[in-house]
């Protein structure tokens, strides 16, 4: 099951390295959590999360202020975005 989550978190920390956005990636449950040194937010995918791949969301974002209910649904391309915009504003 790890590497299912370890493809979407891949793909999110390479795309953010690619705009020079730094994080951190930890092991969390069965998959992974990703930090950021600049912000409260993190983002995670693991089998525990809300949506579990669910409906094309397949990571969740806490701390970040479009996270209105404390827990945002999104799949790895809208996590990309909401976060380069979040960095560069």
């Amino acid at each position: 099951m790890k590497n299912l989550y370890f493809e979407r978190i891949a793909d999110l920390v390479l795309a953010l390295a690619d705009n020079g956005i730094s994080c951190h990636v930890e092991d969390l449950y069965d998959g992974y959590k990703v930090t950021f040194p600049w912000c409260c937010g993190d983002v995670i995918a693991h089998s525990y999360m809300l949506g579990r791949g669910e409906c094309g969301y397949t990571v969740e974002s806490m701390g970040f202020p479009w996270d209105e209910n404390d827990v945002t649904l999104l799949d790895v391309q809208e996590a990309i975005d909401l976060i380069t915009e979040y960095y560069k504003a």
